[in-house]
């Protein structure tokens, strides 16, 4: 067993969270064949999860601390989703869980070169969406174009062609090479 070592107290000293708090919105680096541990202080009802970027190889599970405490052991995990769609989301099927301690683990489970950089957030939903792209629709697409975007405007309105200025220099060269 590990603790037969004499330098096993070194080796073991806990899950260490990259980030912790009520909320989390961490830039982070996630590695090949490895795990990414982010404790959340939950106050209770739904806790949300948004992701910046599509990642669909990274896995994430939600675990609650045993017995409804801050920290400590943890349960089965509640849920487990993948990164696939840049958008924000209720996790545990959006049930309303119990305040206390939860960890997410996000995971990379895959030989790769490369390790994938994303923007991650957990909490509520204001802290998730605000992670999560905007997806609003533009407005401008159903919109009549107005009177200055019919005749144009600004620098280029006016701009002439470059083809003829071109044809212009051109010219007195291929006069050169007939003679």
């Amino acid at each position: 067993s590990m603790e037969s070592y004499p330098y096993a107290t070194d080796l073991y000293g806990g899950v260490i969270a990259g980030a912790d708090g009520k909320a989390i919105d961490d830039d982070n680096r996630f590695y090949p064949l490895a795990a990414s541990y982010f404790r959340l202080k939950h106050k209770g009802g739904q806790i949300w999860f948004g992701i910046e970027e599509e990642a669909s190889q990274l896995n994430f599970t939600l675990h609650r601390v045993a017995d409804g405490e801050k920290d400590g052991p943890v349960e089965e995990a509640l849920d487990t989703w993948t990164g696939s769609t840049a958008e924000a989301w209720p996790v545990a099927g959006g049930e309303d869980l119990d305040e206390g301690g939860y960890w997410v683990v996000g995971t990379y489970p895959v030989i790769a070169d490369q390790s994938i950089k994303v923007r991650i957030c957990l909490g509520d939903e204001e802290t998730a969406t605000g992670c999560a792209p905007n997806t609003e629709p533009d407005d401008n697409d159903d919109d009549p174009p107005t009177e200055s975007e019919v005749k144009g405007c600004g620098c280029n309105a006016g701009a002439l062609l470059p083809t003829p200025w071109l044809l212009m220099l051109v010219l007195p060269f291929l006069r050169r090479r007939q003679n």
